[in-house]
């Protein structure tokens, strides 16, 4: 009976051994948890970093506290928010990082992000946005009516995300979109007028610079072309020949259900080729002039697919415009033709801009909705 207690104690006492330390604890009321940081840059091109963190104490009137430092890192500016902070900082929860487009105007700031890939402390999770205007005017603003300013970030860029309205873009997709060189970084961008909006979807070069701006219907369109539809995507098309008025809108609009994706990749005289076909299954949701479906819907059909074709071709053309593939194209070249791929992956803008880049939609209505 004596050894099975000892055998027990033994048992007990090895287990407890085993155990995971909990030397480093901290209490939450001693910790700044770093829910949104934004760099940015400032008159004479020095340095900014912000941070916004949630107060736990109940006598505070304000949730949360920001806080904008000078500093040569961003690693170095956590010392800095310490000197000011009522807790240790800590950046383990970010949720949203923000660039000032003063920054991104400039190439090569992606390195200042060092620390958030090589700190195991860091999150990867946070998303990344562009915003146009000053960093301290979004990290210091303080909507009454909604959540604290870095989880109402988060929901609209969810939101917005589900909507296709913009792409949603983490650091680690980000870090994944600079290495990866047969794609172009693409991020969601913010802009502040009577409340803080989605802008549409900021483009940048393989050094980070800032490009240009798809707005929001410009995005739906790159959603799909990159056949990365989440949720509901609802476009609204001009019918080509119908008269347009004040009410008797030449407009027609679809939830589209469903896209197929096919494309072929060819090198010829010098250049890339690329056919990408398009199959979307749509429901009407909206139609502002009246219109004979039963007789006259495959005529309104091929015009949709003529519209929605056109439109995605001006968007292909823009991009090449500006050399950048969001779309990904570079590694069905790399899969596809990779010796042609392998003289020019360094140059991959160039040669996208050359590329022959052929678009086709057919496009299939599901239903017109429940009335005639």
């Amino acid at each position: 009976m004596r050894h099975r207690r000892l055998v027990l104690i033994l048992f007990i006492t090895v287990s407890l051994l085993l155990l995971p330390g909990c030397r480093d604890r901290i209490d939450l009321e001693d910790i700044t948890l770093t829910l949104s940081l934004g760099i940015d840059l400032d008159e004479n091109n020095q340095l900014l970093f912000y941070s916004s963190s949630p107060v736990f104490s109940k006598e505070a009137t304000k949730k949360t506290e920001e806080y904008g430092v000078k500093s040569a890192t961003l690693r170095y500016s956590r010392e800095e928010f310490d000197a000011v902070a009522t807790a240790l900082t800590s950046k383990g929860k970010v949720q949203v990082f923000l660039l000032g487009k003063k920054v991104v105007k400039h190439p090569d700031w992606f390195s200042m992000l060092d620390v958030m890939f090589r700190d195991a402390k860091s999150t990867l999770n946070a998303k990344v946005a562009v915003v146009d205007g000053p960093v301290s005017k979004f990290i210091n603003y303080y909507p009454k009516d909604k959540p604290r300013l870095p989880l109402h970030m988060t929901k609209l860029i969810d939101t917005a995300d589900r909507r296709n309205l913009t792409v949603k873009t983490s650091l680690a997709t980000l870090h994944t979109q600079f290495y990866e060189k047969g794609v172009t970084p693409a991020v969601t961008e913010l802009k502040m007028e009577n409340s803080l909006e989605v802008a549409g979807t900021a483009l940048l070069d393989r050094r980070g610079r800032y490009v240009d701006t798809l707005l929001l219907q410009e995005t739906e369109l790159l959603r799909i072309l990159q056949d990365n539809k989440q949720g509901q995507l609802s476009l609204t098309l001009p019918v080509p020949g119908v008269k347009d008025n004040w009410f008797h809108r030449n407009r027609i609009s679809y939830y589209v259900e469903n896209i197929h994706r096919s494309i072929k990749t060819g090198f010829k005289d010098g250049r890339f080729r690329f056919q990408m076909i398009f199959k979307v299954s749509a429901l009407q949701t909206e139609r502002l002039f009246p219109y004979d479906m039963r007789k006259d819907e495959g005529k309104l059909r091929q015009a949709l697919e003529q519209q929605l074709g056109q439109d995605l071709r001006d968007l292909v053309k823009r991009l090449q415009q500006r050399k950048r593939d969001p779309i990904g194209l570079g590694m069905y070249a790399r899969a596809h033709e990779y010796d042609a791929w392998k003289r020019v992956q360094d140059q991959w803008g160039k040669a996208f801009a050359e590329a022959d880049i052929d678009v086709q939609v057919h496009l299939k209505t599901l239903n017109m909705g429940l009335i005639r």
